[in-house]
C-alpha cells in the first residue's frame, strides 16, 4: 500500500543533489512525529558538519579528521598559527 512519494536519502538526510539534505516525512511517510523531529535533528547536525567542513576547506586549514598524519594537535597549532597570524 503506497503513501505517497518520498525523497531518498541516506541516514542523516542527504541526497544525491550536492547541498541538499530532507527531513521527516520528506523522507519517511510513515514517521511519526518523533521519528520526524528526530530525523530533522540528524539532518540539522549533519547539515552543520559540511558547512564546517566546506569553511575549513576553503579557509586552506588541514581537515579536522584526526589521522596519523595529521594528529589534532597539528592541526590546534595550524588553527592557532592562523590566528596569530
Amino acid at each position: 500500500m503506497g503513501f505517497g512519494e518520498y525523497i531518498a536519502a541516506d541516514a542523516t538526510g542527504k541526497t544525491s543533489a550536492a547541498g541538499v539534505w530532507v527531513a521527516g516525512n520528506g523522507s519517511d511517510l510513515s514517521a511519526g512525529v518523533t521519528v520526524a523531529a528526530g530525523s530533522g535533528v540528524a539532518a540539522a547536525a549533519a547539515i552543520n558538519a559540511d558547512l564546517v567542513a566546506e569553511d575549513t576547506r576553503l579557509a586552506g586549514l588541514p581537515s579536522l579528521t584526526s589521522t596519523p598524519e595529521t594528529p589534532r594537535q597539528g592541526i590546534t597549532a595550524a588553527v592557532i598559527g592562523r590566528a596569530a597570524a
